[in-house]
């Protein structure tokens, strides 16, 4: 019989994140390399939230993201991610931008609450960021977050 944690989880993007208080998103070593491209899929994904945002749709579906969870902790959670890597890297990339720009702005008391709620584990020193990409990633990441802006 397979414990609850080896069972994988099927939920909508918004879902995932309104839940990932306490929780590390981590990229398994067999999943592909970051590869979305600023002029076509990332935005494709951001004319999509346009849409909605302008109220021209009342909703959008940004897809399924399929993952594992373990607990670490009775206040902390991994989540391997097994499908939908692509999307939540990108969506991360644009809350790191819309807090850039939130700092730019003179918002900082929102910029902290964004990156408190979405971006970091506060409370978790070893695993503060809550997106754990692949090392060979991180380059790539950081390219594309440039990107986004």
């Amino acid at each position: 019989m397979m414990s609850q944690e080896n069972i994988p989880i099927k939920v909508g993007l918004l879902e995932l994140l309104y839940g990932s208080q306490g929780t590390q998103f981590v990229i398994p070593a067999y999943q592909r390399n970051y590869t979305w491209t600023a002029n076509n899929e990332v935005k494709q994904l951001l004319d999509d939230i346009k849409v909605v945002l302008r109220g021209e749709r009342t909703k959008h579906f940004i897809g399924i993201m399929i993952y594992l969870e373990t607990s670490i902790s009775p206040f902390q959670r991994e989540r391997s991610v097994i499908d939908g890597q692509q999307r939540l890297t990108t969506i991360f990339l644009i809350f790191y931008a819309i807090k850039e720009l939130m700092i730019e702005k003179g918002m900082n008391v929102d910029a902290d609450k964004l990156e408190n709620m979405y971006l970091v584990n506060p409370y978790n020193e070893t695993n503060k960021f809550k997106l754990k990409t692949l090392v060979s990633d991180n380059t790539v990441i950081v390219d594309k977050k440039s990107a986004v802006y």
